[in-house]
């Protein structure tokens, strides 16, 4: 498992507030990282911890100081900095702007994704965020109660939306175009996980439910060889007239 984290498996948690340990310079950090998973002396980590700060925006002279000393956007930049210094084959990104401000958001983003291409890094996108997917995100997956209800890429999602559950979503957002809009959540609550509704566990918030939707769990059902859904409406058997999805 050491030899996996850090190095072929890297992660970005959503809170650079506590991702850190207070206590250490922030290069010592990055430090620990390389002189861990590479085989360089430790003042070679310390020289390319000091190059990944200016990899990520911040002047490498500022490797001495410590975490409480930057703000939230620099810290996050910190983060990454650690989570790349061993050029993984994964990135693990949670929710990795939640705790920044709009502004910020954007820089650490556009950052994030010319790291990913320099670095040719597969990068896994945990967010509840569309507007994140959007600027993000090649393949989509839409979960649900612990499981994967739809996939596809980014296109077939945004454009060919399918599940009743991804609808909601995407009704729950603002309509920039009509301000007079009103929102349209998705009713109910989230079911406890550990006592899911029978069949299909979106059934009690769907407002397409057919009757075997609380009795069986769907299948997957392909529209294309990359994008699927599970949902029983479109099962040709259980098409019901007027229950399509549709935005």
């Amino acid at each position: 498992m050491q030899e996996i984290r850090g190095k072929a498996v890297s992660m970005i948690f959503q809170d650079p507030m506590t991702s850190l340990n207070p206590v250490l310079t922030v290069e010592d950090q990055i430090a620990e990282v390389i002189e861990r998973h590479e085989n360089v002396t430790k003042e070679q980590s310390f020289t390319k911890a000091r190059e990944m700060l200016e990899m990520v925006g911040i002047p490498g002279t500022r490797g001495n100081d410590y975490p409480h000393q930057f703000s939230g956007g620099m810290k996050q930049r910190v983060v990454i900095a650690i989570a790349l210094a061993c050029s993984p084959g994964l990135l693990i990104a949670d929710e990795p702007t939640t705790a920044l401000d709009v502004t910020i958001q954007a820089q650490v983003l556009e950052m994030m994704k010319s790291l990913r291409d320099k670095y040719e890094t597969s990068m896994l996108m945990i967010t509840h965020d569309l507007g994140i997917v959007a600027e993000i995100c090649d393949m989509v997956s839409v979960v649900y109660a612990g499981r994967v209800i739809e996939h596809g890429t980014l296109e077939d999602i945004f454009d060919n939306t399918r599940h009743p559950y991804t609808e909601g979503l995407f009704n729950s957002l603002p309509n920039l175009a009509n301000r007079k809009a009103k929102l349209k959540p998705i009713k109910g609550l989230m079911p406890d996980p550990s006592n899911l509704p029978s069949g299909c566990p979106f059934h009690p918030r769907c407002d397409y439910a057919l009757d075997i939707c609380s009795k069986e769990k769907p299948a997957k059902i392909y529209r294309t060889s990359k994008h699927y859904t599970e949902c029983h409406l479109y099962n040709t058997e259980n098409i019901v007239e007027g229950k399509v999805i549709k935005r």
